[in-house]
């Protein structure tokens, strides 16, 4: 399951500061801090307004469902490249496709298929 964390990164916001794992609006507006900048010691300055935030609980909450429901394509397709890395040597300009039984061929192939259905999901 993707976190919040991972949403924020997808969302492409930086420089923020997560302490914990909200599951609502309040938990996210308590937890979450936008770095603004440093003080004279180097150290960050956090911010707790939400209009300096750049990303809404909303559109954090919209991100992780989007990611968590890719997960299973994203492990199917993980899955398929390497089986891909595993077989693609069969493909090889100087072996024979004789020399594989019939059923090897026909997953190979599946696995190829799969590869150019990446495009399209």
């Amino acid at each position: 399951m993707a976190t919040v964390s991972d949403a924020l990164s997808a969302l492409g916001v930086t420089q923020w500061v997560l302490r914990g794992e909200p599951t609502n609006a309040d938990e996210f507006g308590a937890m979450f801090r936008k770095v603004t900048g440093s003080d004279d010691n180097g150290s960050a300055i956090e911010s707790d307004n939400a209009s300096d935030w750049g990303v809404t609980w909303a559109q954090v909450q919209t991100k992780q469902s989007e990611l968590t429901a890719a997960e299973p394509l994203a492990a199917l397709r993980a899955e398929r490249d390497r089986l891909i890395a595993a077989t693609d040597w069969w493909a090889s300009s100087d072996l024979n496709y004789h020399h594989h039984s019939p059923h090897h061929l026909w997953v190979y192939c599946c696995i190829r298929y799969l590869q150019v259905l990446k495009y399209y999901y």
